[in-house]
C-alpha cells in the first residue's frame, strides 16, 4: 500500500513538474516573441527615420533658394489676390502649409494637426494653408474636412517647384520676397522628425 502511495506521489510530482516547465516555457517564448517584436519595430522606425531623411535631404537641395512664382490665390469667399500681396507687409518669414485634393487625405490631416502643436510658438498670423483645388465649392469642402477654418486659407494653382511633384502635402519657409527658405514633407511614419523640423524652424525663423 505504501509503495502504491510513493508512486502516487511521484506521479503528481512529475505532472506539477511538467505543468510548471510548460508554463515558464510559455512565458519565456512569450518574451522572446516580444523582444523581436520591438526589435523588428526599432529597425523598421530607424529605416522609415532614414527614408525620410533621404527624401528630405533631395528636397532641400532641390528647392532651397528657389523663388516662387507670384500665384494668383483665392480665399473661401473667392475674394482674389497674390501670395506677394498677402506677404508684402510681413516683417517675419511665412510658414506654408501645402496641400491639395490629390494628396492622401490622412497624409494632409497629419501634416495639419501636426503643425497645429506649433501655432501658438509660430504664430497664427506667419502661418497660411495654401490648397490645390478645382474650385471654390472643393475648396470650401477642403477646408471643412481639415478644420481650418479659423486659419488664413487660400486656394492656387501649382507653385512650379520640384517638390510641388512628389503629389505629397509639405512645409515651406519663405520670406517676403518668396524665396525659399526651407521645405519638409512630413511622414506619418517618423512623426519624430515632423517634431524636430517644426522646432527648428521656429527657432530660427520665427
Amino acid at each position: 500500500m505504501k509503495g502504491r502511495f510513493f508512486q502516487l506521489g511521484i506521479l503528481i510530482s512529475f505532472i506539477f513538474f511538467n505543468v510548471f516547465i510548460l508554463v515558464k516555457y510559455s512565458k519565456l517564448k512569450k518574451k522572446v516573441t516580444q523582444c523581436k517584436f520591438q526589435n523588428i519595430t526599432r529597425e523598421t522606425i530607424k529605416e522609415k527615420n532614414l527614408e525620410t531623411y533621404r527624401i528630405n535631404s533631395i528636397v532641400t537641395l532641390s528647392n532651397c533658394n528657389l523663388f516662387l512664382q507670384n500665384n494668383v490665390i483665392h480665399d473661401s469667399l473667392n475674394n482674389k489676390s497674390s501670395i506677394k500681396v498677402i506677404l508684402k507687409n510681413k516683417n517675419s518669414n511665412t510658414l506654408i502649409c501645402r496641400f491639395s485634393r490629390s494628396d492622401c487625405e490622412s497624409c494632409v490631416k497629419y501634416s495639419i494637426k501636426m503643425l497645429s502643436n506649433w501655432v501658438n510658438s509660430i504664430e497664427k498670423k506667419n502661418i497660411i494653408y495654401l490648397d490645390q483645388t478645382r474650385n471654390v465649392r472643393l475648396f470650401k469642402m477642403d477646408i471643412q474636412t481639415y478644420e481650418i477654418q479659423n486659419t488664413n486659407v487660400y486656394n492656387t494653382s501649382s507653385l512650379n517647384i520640384p517638390v510641388e511633384e512628389l503629389n505629397f502635402p509639405y512645409y515651406l519657409v519663405v520670406d517676403h520676397n518668396l524665396r525659399v527658405l526651407s521645405v519638409f514633407v512630413p511622414d506619418k511614419a517618423s512623426p519624430n522628425l515632423t517634431k524636430e523640423y517644426l522646432e527648428s524652424i521656429k527657432t530660427r525663423y520665427f
